[in-house]
């Protein structure tokens, strides 16, 4: 058996056995999780390497979560592994997968999109004489993080990034943009937010 984390191969004692549970979701709210997987540290430097000095008083236990695979011949779960206790000699951990993952990690509930740092286009690049249309709209994540899309204030009626369609059915920036504002794509806010977490 393999049990890899946060790409590592982590070290089991021999012998060592643990129950896997998977529950179906639509009755239970669960997935699929293991009972206690116990990781040796005292004269272990693969699972130092993993958890670090977890089990010294000395040192903050700020990561409690991991990304965990657990492999065995055709036996095959990805999902995360979270600490539970920690000795001197070994640390405890339990395997979650699915909702049971999704259940643990309440991290969302703390985030708030007007709070987060997104970032903005330079000024050059909000200068509606240095971005077309064409180059504001036709592009998309990844090669940008954010687009600059028509939109009205709700509580003044201004149009802001208006365009306008010429003969040939080209548009261009109305006469009376004198700056973009961008909106950012919600896959460049989902990096944004995991790499909070």
């Amino acid at each position: 058996m393999e049990i890899i984390i946060n790409g590592q191969q982590a070290y089991l004692k021999k012998n060592t056995s643990f129950e896997y549970i998977s529950e179906n979701p639509l009755f239970t709210g669960s997935e699929s999780y293991t009972l206690t997987i116990t990781f040796p540290l005292k004269d272990c430097p693969e699972n130092i390497s993993i958890f670090g000095h977890i089990n010294r008083k000395d040192v903050k236990k700020s990561k409690v979560v991991f990304d965990c695979d657990i492999r065995d011949k055709a036996f095959f779960k990805s999902g995360s592994i979270v600490v539970t206790e920690i000795s001197e000699v070994e640390v405890k951990t339990q395997f979650l997968e699915g909702r049971s993952e999704q259940n643990f990690d309440d991290t969302f509930d703390d985030v708030y999109l007007n709070q987060l740092s997104l970032g903005y286009p330079d000024a050059e690049e909000r200068k509606p004489a240095s971005t077309s249309v064409s180059n504001a709209w036709d592009r998309c994540f990844p090669e940008v993080n954010w687009v600059a899309l028509p939109w009205v204030n709700n509580s003044s009626g201004n149009m802001q990034n208006a365009a306008v369609k010429n003969g040939q059915g080209l548009f261009s920036w109305s006469s009376e943009v004198s700056s973009l504002t961008f909106q950012p794509y919600l896959l460049y806010i989902l990096l944004v937010v995991s790499d909070k977490k």
